[in-house]
């Protein structure tokens, strides 16, 4: 009796010992697993790049006339390789103002620029 008992004993212990083992070498060893299958795969920094589209906006005075201001907006693809399809932008402005030269891909309505780029491919 006092053997079956062990027995039983043993293999409950091991029982609950046995997924605080197994968390503890996933934690150790998916990592190590991963970083020697990342290592052995040609991949480069260009691969992993989410391909967006970015916009950076340059507001500038006009030394001549204090009234105008000048806006640059400098757009790009994130990615290096793959392509963007149906780029679209759009920018609020205040009351006041109004565009002189629009690019003829953009419109302007009710207080909105809104421009259809199309696609743009990657810079490689």
């Amino acid at each position: 009796m006092s053997n079956t008992l062990s027995k039983l004993e043993k293999r409950t212990a091991y029982t609950l010992v046995l997924p605080a083992v197994l968390l503890v070498f996933a934690i150790v060893l998916f990592p190590i697993f991963a970083n020697v299958w990342i290592s052995f795969k040609d991949i480069e920094l260009k691969d992993i790049r989410i391909p967006e589209p970015r916009a950076k906006k340059l507001v500038k005075s006009i030394s001549e006339n204090q009234s105008e201001l000048k806006i640059i907006y400098k757009l790009r693809n994130s990615s290096l390789i793959q392509e963007i399809r149906n780029v679209q932008f759009q920018d609020k402005f205040p009351k006041d103002i109004s565009p002189i030269n629009l690019d003829p891909r953009c419109n302007f309505q009710s207080k909105k620029v809104i421009c259809n780029f199309g696609n743009w491919g990657g810079k490689i």
